[in-house]
């Protein structure tokens, strides 16, 4: 059953040359045609059905409206006329509630006064009276548009509603959040008059109770204008905030997590923080949560997040512009130490001092937070540009992008406090941000996965690889007369050469007859055969030794037939050498990225002695213009001369030992014969 199973999941694993078309060009198009067509039909079906939805929200209309000016108020004390406004009983004209009573045509107050809501704030557990009328002829209209449906928004507290003395509604404020939408009995109206009387109590946590909440002025509606706005209260005070909080809280999770396997970007784990606090801010102001604390703890709670979110606001800022750890630190303290005393004075004052708190930060600490942001991340890009534009243009480019969007924050706090009507969209801009953060991270992704794919990255610096050791045949390849074609690119102003050229020609064909491409550095190229993979490495690496020249001196010429190549002594011969060794699969890191390297193992030195050997064939008189592979006699001994067509091998007299740095080699010479090549290749064409 095992081999039965290990036999289905191989036949249907993903073969290499498959994984190796994954990024072709018809695949990411189609990909890419798929997902715009996709998300093409998404905004074709999402924005006219948002659109509709959203221009229903301002559809109700309103009859008979309530300005603030038309409700008087009385401000009383708590047991005042307790007993003859109980709504258990019939109510007399000793109750304000009553049509009848005198105290609503005596008082002066109304909603509209400027100390309207300092007087509010002030009567904490006491009872505040709000009284208005509807006229004869503003009854006429409601009967004729059938507006049957009082819309008093959201009242904030323990209330009774009385019209013309008929208690239509109790309230008591613990688990209720719903809006205040009063269906009336059809025949109050044939009254021709109504009274309408609001006994508050000052219960909730919240200062002003009466904001009368999401509808200005009050009035009347028709059956479907009500469901419209019910609807439009739900999503406003309901929907909107648990969709913002399910939203900060999965990307704060996604931040993190992010930051968790990229431990060296602490903006990651700074946004992950201020989204954090954000979806907490927005928790508070459900209503159920504000019912767990009194009015005083829950603004102290609030003046601690608005805190809280300034401190995380520079955070993000400071760690994005990679400013030194140690002004973050000092910075984060200094401003925590200002806020800490500040919250400890909140703790003693009365609430009404406690909102001043609330408001001073919230209009200026955190705006100045985003300010600060924006100064530092458009002063590292400065910066950046001076010492090296073209290097660090990718960087530039995102600092720019924060730090507009973040001034952009900014400019819409100072808007909204002095620009009359101006609407406040920080929660949707500071998406915006979210968005910029999220790009980076992604682009750094791709940046990442690009290098990776530049580099020699092999199946050796993969687990389970890693740090082994790899045994082998080493070879490498030198371009002779590579100073020529240098000097041709620096007179002809051109930005590649016929050696880069050559040399990606070159690699290309050594890993297509299977050897493991390890390192170039200009005109040199190293490559390796592992001999745990292969029967006959010094065989197999001697062979490809004479297909690279066969390919090279195809190379050249395409690219005298092409005109590119006009110097007839240009070869391009190379000097070649081969060498048994160890090696071992390494990573370096720098600046927090790892870069997988090969380091020689055990006791041989590959790459040293390659080098060595492709120095010693300078010596050797037939090696100034000719394709000469060197190595040692040892290994020269393991090849069968007669499988290596189109090459001859020689051994130097057995008293000739080159020397190098102060060791020994005794070697052996590999002459591949240009002039086969020639005629070979003109044979193929004519035929």
């Amino acid at each position: 059953m095992k081999k039965w199973l290990e036999d289905f999941a191989t036949s249907i694993a993903r073969p290499p040359e498959e994984s190796r078309l994954l990024g072709d060009p018809v695949s990411t198009r189609t990909k890419m045609a798929i997902f715009a067509v996709l998300f093409l039909v998404l905004l074709g079906i999402f924005i006219p059905a948002t659109y509709m939805q959203f221009s229903q929200f301002s559809e109700f209309k309103i009859f008979a409206p309530l300005e603030r000016s038309d409700w008087k108020v009385a401000y009383l004390h708590v047991n005042n006329y307790e007993e003859v406004c109980n709504p258990l009983n019939e109510i007399t004209p000793k109750c304000p509630a009553h049509p009848d009573h005198p105290y609503p045509k005596e008082t002066k107050f109304t909603r509209a006064d400027t100390e309207h809501m300092k007087r509010t704030a002030t009567r904490r557990d006491q009872v505040i009276w709000y009284f208005a009328e509807v006229g004869p002829d503003q009854v006429k209209v409601l009967i004729e548009n059938e507006a049957y449906y009082l819309a008093m928004g959201r009242i904030i507290g323990d209330y009774d509603f009385w019209i013309n003395g008929t208690l239509y509604l109790r309230v008591n404020l613990k688990g209720y959040d719903e809006n205040v939408v009063i269906p009336i009995n059809s025949a109050t109206y044939k009254q021709k008059k109504l009274f309408i009387a609001i006994r508050l109590r000052h219960s909730s946590g919240l200062v002003y109770p009466d904001m009368f909440r999401y509808l200005d002025p009050n009035g009347f509606m028709t059956k479907k204008d009500s469901s419209t706005f019910e609807l439009f209260d739900l999503f406003s005070s309901k929907i909107s905030t648990w969709i913002l909080f399910a939203i900060q809280l999965t990307l704060s999770l996604l931040f993190f997590f992010f930051w968790s396997s990229a431990k060296k970007k602490p903006e990651y784990a700074a946004m992950s923080f201020l989204l954090m606090c954000y979806s907490l801010n927005q928790i508070r102001v459900i209503h159920h949560i504000q019912n767990w604390f009194d009015g005083r703890t829950y603004h102290l709670f609030t003046l601690m997040f608005l805190y809280v979110i300034s401190l995380s606001i520079m955070y993000v800022g400071l760690s994005f512009a990679r400013i030194r750890r140690s002004i973050i630190v000092s910075s984060i303290q200094t401003v925590g130490f200002v806020a800490f005393c500040s919250f400890c004075t909140a703790i003693f004052i009365s609430i009404e001092g406690i909102l001043k708190l609330q408001l001073i930060t919230f209009n200026y600490v955190i705006p100045s937070a985003y300010l600060l942001c924006s100064i530092v991340t458009f002063s590292q890009s400065i910066v950046l540009l001076k010492i090296d534009k073209l290097k660090f243009t990718n960087r530039i480019k995102r600092l720019n992008i924060f730090s507009m969007i973040s001034l952009g924050i900014t400019v819409n706090f100072i808007a909204y406090l002095s620009v009359p009507g101006f609407s406040y969209f920080e929660r949707y801009i500071f998406l915006a941000l979210v968005l910029v953060l999220g790009y980076v991270i992604l682009s750094e992704y791709r940046d990442q996965e690009l290098i990776i794919e530049k580099s020699p990255l092999t199946e050796y610096h993969k687990h389970p690889h890693i740090g082994r050791i790899v045994s082998g045949v080493l070879f490498g390849l030198d371009l002779k007369k590579a100073e020529k074609l240098y000097l041709k690119r620096a007179e002809e102003g051109s930005e590649q050469t016929l050696v880069s050229e050559w040399r990606v020609a070159m690699i290309q064909s050594l890993k297509s007859k299977g050897a493991l491409y390890l390192q170039s550095k200009g005109d040199e190229i190293f490559a390796f055969i592992d001999e745990a993979k292969y029967k006959e490495p010094i065989q197999m690496a001697a062979q490809i030794m004479i297909d690279l020249k066969r390919e090279s001196a195809e190379f050249r010429k395409r690219k005298m037939a092409s005109g590119e190549l006009k110097e007839s002594d240009i070869q391009f011969n190379f000097r070649g050498a081969l060498v048994r060794g160890s090696l071992r699969p390494v990573f370096d890191t720098v600046d927090g990225k790892e870069y997988p390297e090969w380091e020689e193992a055990g006791e041989t030195m590959p790459f040293v002695d390659c080098g060595r050997l492709m120095a010693l064939e300078k010596e050797l008189p037939e090696g100034s213009d000719r394709t000469l592979v060197i190595l040692e006699k040892d290994l020269a001994e393991n090849l069968d001369t007669d499988k290596l067509a189109n090459a001859s091998l020689t051994y130097l007299d057995e008293g000739y030992q080159a020397k190098s740095h102060g060791k020994s080699y005794q070697i052996a010479k590999l002459l591949i014969d240009e002039d086969t090549f020639t005629n070979q290749s003109s044979t193929i064409r004519a035929s």
